[in-house]
């Protein structure tokens, strides 16, 4: 396998800076990325108090992304699938495949309590990891059948036609963020949030879990080889000096807008997790 670069971005609020010329902006890169040869562009899902994220509907914004690119694959990383209903997401994952002929990514997770408790769901970590589950199974068996049955504690279906599907079968590729056991045991990829020096681990310890899960060599349900990415914070320049110059002015505020909102509204709220 070789190795391929894609970006992961959360598309942050820039000072001073109209939301639309935000928008213009990140969409000139994401067609510079395109014609550069990037392999994929990951887009996270975030929502009120967590100001850091201004595309909080990835799918409105991806739409954009399927008509800029050609070549470029993309998708949400993650769907916090909690928060979603999941026939919705099965129509607009299938109409953003078609959309972009096929590039389609699928990023899954559990989210934080935080964001079930601001959506009005109970904030607890049991009832959000089986919203969760039941969410990803009824996705995973809409996208590739006609008529869907289904029967849970939060959704349940009988026989409900399937008019949209997607191109890639039997769904788009699947990915699992920070957890490569949990990646593996689904069959999904993963991402790892780590460091160069933490990768190799967790490598090894999902290509051990998938070759017991699934046999040694097996392909995903796509037919591919599984894949396994890192995410890192990267600024290239000529020297180490350099690229600590040009990346240091932002670093602070990257940080607080990625972390601080949601701490402080998460204490005001008086919520230990999330």
């Amino acid at each position: 396998m070789t190795l391929q670069f894609g970006v992961f971005d959360h598309i942050e609020p820039v000072e001073g800076m109209p939301l639309k010329k935000i928008y213009d902006l990140r969409l000139e890169q994401i067609e510079a990325l395109d014609k550069a040869g990037f392999y994929a562009y990951h887009l996270a899902e975030h929502h009120t108090p967590a100001v850091h994220s201004l595309a909080p509907s990835q799918n409105v914004f991806l739409a954009a992304v399927s008509q800029r690119t050609s070549q470029l694959r993309f998708g949400p990383c993650v769907y916090v699938l909690p928060l979603h209903h999941p026939l919705r997401l099965i129509e607009e994952i299938s109409m953003l495949d078609h959309l972009s002929g096929g590039r389609m990514e699928i990023g899954v997770g559990r989210g934080g309590v935080m964001e079930a408790y601001f959506w009005g769901q109970e904030a607890d970590t049991d009832t959000n990891f089986e919203r969760y589950q039941e969410t990803l199974d009824i996705i995973r068996a809409g996208l590739n059948t006609e008529a869907l049955t289904y029967e849970g504690r939060f959704h349940s279906f009988d026989a409900l036609p399937m008019r949209l599907q997607p191109i890639q079968r039997p769904y788009p590729p699947l990915w699992y963020m920070r957890n490569a056991e949990t990646a593996a045991l689904e069959g999904m990829n993963t991402v790892i949030v780590g460091t160069l020096d933490s990768l190799r681990g967790e490598v090894v310890r999902y290509k051990d879990v998938w070759a017991a899960t699934h046999g040694e060599g097996a392909l995903t349900p796509q037919g591919q080889e599984p894949k396994i990415g890192l995410v890192v914070h990267m600024v290239v320049a000529d020297t180490d000096a350099k690229a600590i110059e040009i990346a240091k002015p932002a670093w602070e505020k990257y940080r607080w807008n990625l972390a601080a909102p949601r701490r402080l509204e998460a204490e005001k709220r008086g919520l230990t997790q999330f």
